[in-house]
């Protein structure tokens, strides 16, 4: 394996506290070789260098939908994970939703074996909470720990009555596990959408009720649950953070998340955009209020982590007249978008650290299968080089784009913020080439960055 300089970095590191200017970092043998000023570079090795560029290590993400096993047409593991990969993630958390559900150690171990051998990064499966997603009946908690399951989660649903979450969450304290929640309860969304059919991920309106009401559900039978540890998924409204901050006050073991989506746009910002109205999330975008909320909640860490969602979707069949299925594929858009925000820069090293330490800390070692993310001499070499100054838009270069799913707002929005390369084991996964359509680069000094596409600014 090659060894790699990097020259004058500036090199963050939550997991230290290190935030240094201008480094040089040497990475061989799969590990972080030196750390510090004017190293001498190992014979036949790569000196890479770019002005301003960022070391950091590789991101963490807690919530992801690989589709497999069942919808190969929507997502690939191999897709996925190079998606991955070029967003700067070297540990992605695929979710249970799959078809069939990840809800019995037979189908993770298979599952484990397909990830292994087709994906470019690491995946930590999450196993469901109940069978088939239905809310009722708990899955073989113990079995799936031994089999390798990261976490367990009903992601899509939350139809869970209390004393099934209750069980639930005395079980996965004894293993060392969290149960994450998707936070939609699912009683409010059927009152809000009477009489409307197919499944409640389908359904078109889901009031912040729903969520503010799963929350605190959630919190109740968490406190009645002693050593257990709860997680709640893509946090969207305002409501959510005063319980979470009192949960916390209260000594409960709760984190949460948030999505580069919930913190860049809101529903007015989609108003107007070609190909954007018709996308959809759940939970969906809320009111400007709710986006600068999460933001603060973020920075002064009451929200632990970003996670993206990743929720890839093939082509609209009906051409464009329809309500497309829920969900946007943000892998690729994830630090463009979180850079993108006002006040990005200043607060660069809380992003990094709720890409990486965050969601470790989120998951635990046990879960997380490595030790906490760091760049100290020793470590494993996953880290992450981007520029947080340059400019691109997934339109500009779609065969850059590695996902098996497009649907996402950011596509045709300028974004700043770009992976150059992303490092797994010390192992090259991804590596930024110039961009190769007509005419100048997006990258060069001399074009000024194009605005973002009219109507949709990015966190206003």
């Amino acid at each position: 394996m090659t060894a790699i300089v990097l020259r004058e970095v500036r090199l963050i590191d939550p997991a230290t506290g290190t935030d240094d200017p201008r480094t040089d970092c040497v990475i061989a043998d799969g590990r972080i070789a030196a750390i510090g000023r004017d190293l001498p570079a190992p014979a036949g090795s790569a000196v890479w260098r770019h002005p301003g560029s960022v070391l950091a290590p590789a991101f963490i993400d807690l919530h992801a939908h690989l589709r497999t096993p069942g919808q190969p047409q929507k997502e690939t593991i191999a897709r996925g994970t190079a998606a991955a990969a070029r967003g700067g993630f070297a540990t992605v958390c695929a979710m249970a939703n799959t078809v069939p559900a990840v809800d019995d150690p037979e189908r993770l171990a298979e599952l484990a074996t397909r990830c292994a051998a087709e994906g470019s990064v690491a995946v930590r499966q999450f196993c469901a909470c109940t069978r088939g997603l239905a809310g009722r009946d708990p899955v073989d908690v113990e079995a799936l720990v031994e089999a390798g399951a990261a976490g367990f989660s009903d992601d899509g649903r939350h139809a869970m009555a209390a004393p099934v979450l209750a069980e639930l969450l005395r079980r996965t304290a004894g293993v060392r596990r969290i149960v994450a929640i998707h936070p939609e309860d699912e009683a409010v969304l059927a009152a809000a959408n009477p009489g409307h059919p197919g499944a409640p991920s389908g359904w078109p309106r889901r009031p912040p009720g729903a969520e503010l009401r799963a929350v605190t559900a959630a919190l109740d039978t968490l406190a009645a649950s002693p050593g257990a540890r709860l997680h709640l998924q893509h946090c969207s409204t305002a409501r959510v953070l005063g319980p979470l901050r009192a949960a916390r006050r209260a000594g409960l073991a709760v984190t949460a998340e948030v999505t580069p989506h919930h913190l860049a746009l809101s529903q007015p910002s989609r108003q107007g955009v070609p190909g954007v109205t018709a996308l959809t999330c759940n939970p969906p975008l809320r009111r400007d209020a709710d986006r600068a909320a999460l933001w603060a909640a973020l920075l002064d860490g009451t929200l632990d982590a970003v996670a993206t969602d990743h929720a890839p979707h093939e082509p609209d069949p009906s051409g464009g007249s329809g309500r497309l299925a829920p969900g946007f594929s943000g892998l690729e858009t994830a630090l463009g978008a979180l850079l993108s925000l006002p006040g990005a820069g200043p607060a660069l090293p809380r992003i990094v650290a709720a890409l990486t330490v965050g969601p470790w800390r989120v998951l635990g070692e046990a879960a997380a299968g490595s030790p906490c993310p760091s760049l100290r001499p020793g470590a494993p070499a996953d880290c992450v080089w981007f520029d947080p100054e340059a400019s691109w838009s997934p339109a500009a270069d779609p065969d850059a784009w590695r996902s098996v799913g497009r649907n996402t707002p950011f596509w045709s929005m300028t974004l700043r913020g770009r992976v150059l390369a992303t490092l797994h084991g010390g192992r090259l996964v991804y590596r930024w080439t110039p961009w190769s359509g007509g005419g100048p680069s997006p990258d060069d000094p001399a074009r000024p960055p194009r605005p973002l596409a009219t109507g949709v600014p990015l966190g206003v």
